[in-house]
């Protein structure tokens, strides 16, 4: 008895030892972040409040729209995320063809009122459309579509850590879309470039200290079935891109069932050693 006592108080005080309090977090983007319909209406929102209330982890969502509610009544539904927006919304609050203001804000002004000390950004799929029409028509198309969202990362990267030097900042990549016409192997492509960029920049990044994690969902969405119409995540999508973005916030710290099963491994090699 008196083992098992010692057995549960170790692994009790791994687990509550490594819980990360990741304190303010902004999850920042497009519609896949808001939630977009189907069986996921807060996309991968929810299932990540979950996955981090279920592995001992706190914080509290915050951010200028609360569009969507939690099943249940569970509160703290706060984020960052509008359907339509790319790199230049979010950057500006503009509209990106007309340059009307879209009475949101932008980035920099929530970082400033919010004060966040995680965010999780999701640019979204809208970025396509940024990259596969504005430059078609010019030969020069990739080289300057490149430089323009170079340009656009380099500054939300700058404007993140202004304003919090200590941010954890958790990149999330762009899905695959699964679009049924003869376009979706193109668009892929594209993205598939966009996110090549952004891994190049996180290691930029992390050489000037700061701390950038790139998710990769573009891999995890090949095995495809993770949208309702295309480009919105689904229930299983939104779990996928849970998992992964869980994953990137606890980027270099150990799990609390990692820390158990160190624990219990400790207690094991003392009990042989006793008995040795």
């Amino acid at each position: 008895m008196k083992k098992l006592l010692i057995a549960f108080v170790a692994i009790s005080f791994a687990v509550s030892a490594h819980a990360i309090d990741f304190g303010r977090v902004m999850v920042t983007g497009d519609s896949n972040v808001a939630g977009a319909g189907g069986d996921a209406p807060n996309s991968f929102r929810y299932p990540l409040h979950q996955k981090l209330g279920l592995t001992g982890h706190t914080k509290d969502f915050v951010g200028p729209a609360q569009w969507g509610s939690f099943p249940d009544g569970v509160g703290d539904n706060q984020h960052a995320g509008f359907g339509g927006w790319g790199m230049y919304s979010t950057l500006t609050g503009l509209h990106p063809t007309t340059n009307a203001n879209l009475g949101k804000g932008k980035y920099s002004e929530w970082l400033t009122s919010h004060t966040p000390d995680t965010v999780v950004f999701l640019s979204g799929i809208n970025d396509y459309f940024r990259w596969g029409t504005t430059y078609t028509s010019n030969p020069n198309a990739p080289a300057e579509a490149e430089a323009f969202f170079r340009s656009s990362f380099e500054t939300l990267f700058d404007q993140t850590f202004a304003a919090n030097s200590n941010m954890n900042m958790v990149v999330l990549g762009y899905h695959q879309t699964e679009y049924a016409d003869g376009t979706n192997e193109s668009r892929n492509a594209m993205l598939e470039d966009l996110n090549t960029l952004l891994a190049t920049m996180e290691g930029e990044q992390r050489l000037m200290g700061r701390n950038v994690n790139y998710v990769d969902l573009f891999s995890i969405t090949s095995i495809g079935g993770h949208t309702h119409d295309g480009v919105h995540l689904n229930a299983f999508g939104a779990n996928l891109v849970a998992d992964a973005t869980l994953a990137g916030m606890t980027e270099g710290v150990p799990e609390p069932a990692t820390m158990t099963i160190l624990a219990i491994g400790a207690l094991v090699a003392l009990r042989k050693r006793k008995t040795s």
